[in-house]
């Protein structure tokens, strides 16, 4: 979803992008979602329906402007950084598949049964 978001007016990397107008990189308007403010029940709504408080209604519109990910991409290599895709993965831990974790947790289980009902 990310990929595909506009940025708003008053986000500050288009604020940035705008008042440096960086050279040599003229970003084009695509179409993309723009997210509106969440919209929350009245009061009135509230009184009338309890249950309504935790309602939250997030709003997309489809919208023709600069995408998120077009801004940072300029951004990233405006101020050195290496980009998302060129992360170093060699500091990250490794991330445990998911039958993995599943096993550590029935291990876990039977131990802990173990030593719950001894004599």
């Amino acid at each position: 979803l990310r990929q595909h978001e506009i940025a708003r007016a008053d986000h500050p990397l288009l604020q940035w992008y705008e008042a440096n107008k960086v050279s040599g990189s003229k970003l084009v308007p695509r179409w993309g979602l723009l997210q509106e403010d969440a919209i929350r029940p009245s009061t009135e709504e509230l009184r009338m329906n309890s249950r309504s408080r935790s309602a939250v209604l997030h709003l997309f519109r489809k919208h023709r402007g600069i995408l998120l990910p077009q801004l940072e991409a300029v951004a990233y290599t405006v101020l050195g950084w290496p980009s998302k895709k060129q992360k170093d993965t060699s500091t990250e831990e490794a991330i445990p598949e998911e039958g993995e974790i599943k096993r550590k947790k029935k291990k876990q289980k039977v131990v802990s049964a173990d030593t719950e009902g001894g004599c």
